[in-house]
């Protein structure tokens, strides 16, 4: 993240002049301004005017802010779970409706299919019906013709009359009684007579069973028909509510997604605003206490003679006043401080057979802006940090471990070529970086 440092963009674009050791926590120095020297908060123009110390305004939430739109996010997040859980369980009963709808559907199939059989029955059973009269009507028509052959034959009045009697009667109770006082029937007469109550008795059983049958199949039907509206309706109303409630946990989701990147933007923003405001104050302090370093090149130099570097201000010294280190891709120191380093490297690599590994050194102000605002913690307050002389650097290759074969020979040999290890950073310091060392003639 990408953080500004301080309101006053003139004091950090114009890094200080001279700075003392490096990362020390009461580091000083004088600010120079477009030609006007801050000095114990006041500044002193050209003219040797007096004006006051510009103020510095620093924006941001603040601790409550940034808290009670955590405290949103994390209500919006807790709604988000409990609507997640309510649409889950509408949704597990839609598929309990729709298990009951299709059973509704398997149960209307079978009435409709009861309800068919049953026709077929009430069919089956008119046709029986149908025959049993059909057998009847004969049966009645034999005894006419027998009727007639008694009367033509000279039989007596009273045959005449039962026969009469037992074509005109409607039911078998009367035809069998008249049929029993008629003698002469004998058992031809009688068989017939038997005929025609069992056709009447199926005739009879046909119409219960017919009755029956379309009655069941009827209420079958239409009780399968209601179950199955009721479902669909169920499944409809619960189908209706899952929408309803994803709209709405689509909604939520939302305005969760957005209070916790406002809250990530709040935090970002105070985070800043408390790393402008501690840069404001460290460089109020400096300005307060001024000091200076000499930063002259004194020591020896080799083929590699660089340019004066005490008028520059730390971290706007050119490349062409530095010098390169050897075996290394693009890093420099100024040039006395190279000419040791390079020694010191090419004796440590008859060691360890490879060259001193080295992370950082020459470092610009802009570079020190970048590093201190990712790690304040361990970073000089930018404009003050030995980098920015040419005079500092970070190695690497086990010297970065205290302890290590390649550390131990540093603190043995680093002294011969002029580079040695800071108080604040050897083990038990203030703090420790083992990796960090410094060139002090």
């Amino acid at each position: 993240m990408t953080v500004p440092l301080v309101s006053l963009g003139v004091l950090l674009a114009t890094p200080a002049a001279a700075a003392p050791p490096e990362e020390t926590a009461g580091a000083v120095e004088a600010v120079v301004t477009d030609g006007a020297v801050v000095t114990d908060g006041a500044v002193v123009t050209d003219g040797g005017e007096t004006a006051p110390e510009p103020e510095v305004v620093v924006p941001g939430p603040t601790v409550e802010e940034v808290a009670a739109q955590r405290a949103e996010a994390d209500r919006l997040a807790g709604l988000v779970v409990d609507q997640a859980k309510a649409l889950e369980q509408a949704r597990q009963a839609v598929n309990d409706l729709q298990a009951t709808a299709e059973q509704a559907v398997r149960s209307q199939e079978s009435a409709l299919d009861s309800q068919a059989r049953a026709e077929a029955e009430n069919v089956r059973q008119t046709l029986r019906l149908q025959a049993a009269n059909r057998i009847v009507g004969e049966r009645k028509g034999e005894l006419g013709r027998w009727a007639s052959q008694t009367y033509r034959n000279g039989g007596s009045m009273g045959d005449i009359e039962g026969f009469m009697t037992l074509l005109e009667s409607d039911n078998s109770a009367e035809l069998g009684q008249r049929a029993q006082m008629l003698d002469m029937v004998g058992r031809w007469r009688g068989s017939v007579v038997d005929t025609v109550e069992e056709a009447e008795a199926v005739q009879k059983d046909a119409t219960e069973k017919a009755d029956v049958a379309a009655e069941t199949a009827t209420i079958a039907a239409a009780q399968a028909a209601t179950a199955k509206a009721e479902a669909d309706a169920a499944l409809t109303k619960q189908s209706d509510e899952v929408a309803l409630l994803g709209a709405l946990l689509r909604v939520t989701q939302e305005a969760a997604d957005a209070a916790d990147a406002q809250t990530l933007r709040l935090a970002e923003a105070f985070t800043a605003a408390e790393l402008e405001r501690a840069v404001s104050e460290q460089l109020r302090l400096a300005a307060a206490a001024v000091g200076q370093v000499d930063n002259r090149v004194t020591g020896a130099v080799g083929e590699c003679r660089g340019l004066p570097v005490e008028g520059f201000s730390n971290g706007a010294i050119p490349a062409e006043a530095m010098c390169p280190l050897w075996a290394t891709s693009g890093q420099t120191l100024r040039a006395d401080a190279a000419f040791g380093f390079n020694q010191m490297s090419e004796a440590y690599a008859l060691e360890f057979g490879v060259p001193i590994c080295i992370t950082d050194s020459y470092r610009s102000y802009p570079g020190q802006v970048a590093v201190f605002a990712a790690r304040p913690q361990l970073a000089a307050i930018p404009g003050t940090s030995n980098h920015g002389w040419g005079s500092a650097t970070d190695l690497c290759g086990g010297i970065q471990s205290f302890g290590t074969p390649q550390h131990q020979w540093m603190r043995a040999n680093a002294p011969l070529y002029g580079f040695f290890h800071p108080d604040w950073a050897q083990q038990g310091g203030n703090r420790e970086e083992p990796w960090h060392w410094e060139y002090g003639n």
